[in-house]
Parts: structure tokens; C-alpha cells; sequence
């Protein structure tokens, strides 16, 4: 029986640890007027950071412990942990390519909204809206990567070729970490540029 029960748990750990992040998850179990802590270390004795409300939803969890019990979360500027035992997957999420998601980059500072294929791209000096990608093609691995060539929208409005890898990144000016990276590549007229940067699943 302790074997079975060791099999059973091994096999569990493979198939949640299989599971793609970044992903949206939901609090659950936890008791209405109680709360889920978000504590600085993957660790119930760990100091406390914050806390998500007993009905709390669309969380977004960058990645997983080995050990499959904790989640890592924003909060506020810096990130903590929150147990997964209280953590439900949000559905519907197979990560062919997400539905909403945000970039940012730095040096130079850039922002690219994507919403189902249409995307805002931002700099300090201007922002086109409206482009619209060709639909995200997915990697044949399409838990790691996915991406969009070329684009349609304004005439004055750039080329943008989009590259989104599953990998966990910084912004290089905060203690924030997302769960994707991000490569943009930018032809405005005669100009052409390859960015870098985050995003998050919004």
C-alpha cells in the first residue's frame, strides 16, 4: 500500500509539473472571512507579503516549485509564493497561444496589448493601434513558443514580428519576474530594430 500511495504521488507531481506556466489560477478552499498568504519563501513558516481573498480569480501564477506545493506570484513591486494546495488551475487555458497577454520592454522602453490578434504598440514617441497580426503560429512544441509575422493595419503603422518563449524573465529595473519572453522585431520605414522584453498574461 505505501508503494501504491508513492507511485500514485510520483505520478501526480509529473503531470502537474507537465502543466504550462505562466497560467491564471483561482484560490479555492480557503474559508470566507479567512485568506490565502503570500509569503516570501516557498515555505509555511516564511514571513507573510500579502494575501488574495477567498474568491480571488485570474492569479497569475509564473511558475512552480519541483515540488509542485508552491506558486509564484506578483505582489505588488516584488513576487512571493502562495500554496498551491489553495490554487485551482483557472479552465480552459491550453496555452495554444494566450488570449490577452502584455509586453514591456526597456532600454529602449516599449509596451506591446495583444488581444486575440490585434495589438497596441507603444513607445515614448508614439503609439499604433490596431495592428493586426497574422494568426500566432505555434511551435510544434507549443508549450514553449509561439508567434505572429507581419502585420495588417495603418499605413503609418510598423511591421512587427512577435516571438513569445515560456521562459521566466526580468525586466532588468525591479524585482518582478514574468513567465515569458518576449522578441520583437520592429521595421518602421527605413528603420529596423529587434527588442526584448516580458510579458505577462493579462
Amino acid at each position: 500500500m505505501r508503494a501504491l500511495s508513492a507511485l500514485l504521488t510520483l505520478l501526480w507531481v509529473s503531470a502537474v509539473s507537465a502543466e504550462p506556466f505562466p497560467a491564471f489560477y483561482d484560490v479555492t478552499g480557503v474559508a470566507e472571512g479567512d485568506v490565502l498568504n503570500i509569503r516570501q519563501d516557498p515555505s509555511a513558516a516564511s514571513p507573510v507579503l500579502g494575501a488574495l481573498a477567498p474568491d480571488a480569480a485570474f492569479v497569475e501564477v509564473v511558475r512552480r516549485e519541483p515540488d509542485a506545493d508552491w506558486g509564484l506570484v506578483r505582489q505588488g513591486e516584488s513576487m512571493g509564493w502562495v500554496s498551491l494546495r489553495y490554487m485551482a488551475r483557472h479552465p480552459g487555458q491550453d496555452w495554444q497561444a494566450p488570449e490577452a497577454f502584455t509586453c514591456i520592454g526597456t532600454e529602449p522602453f516599449w509596451s506591446l496589448q495583444v488581444e486575440g490578434n490585434v495589438a497596441s504598440y507603444s513607445t515614448p514617441d508614439a503609439v499604433s493601434s490596431s495592428i493586426v497580426f497574422d494568426p500566432f503560429a505555434v511551435a510544434p512544441n507549443n508549450l514553449t513558443q509561439f508567434g505572429a509575422m507581419g502585420r495588417r493595419g495603418p499605413a503609418e503603422a510598423p511591421n512587427l514580428s512577435l516571438s513569445v518563449s515560456r521562459s521566466l524573465c526580468s525586466d532588468g529595473m525591479s524585482d518582478i519576474l514574468y513567465g515569458l519572453s518576449a522578441l520583437l522585431s520592429v521595421q518602421d520605414g527605413e528603420e529596423s530594430s529587434a527588442l526584448a522584453g516580458c510579458c505577462s498574461l493579462r
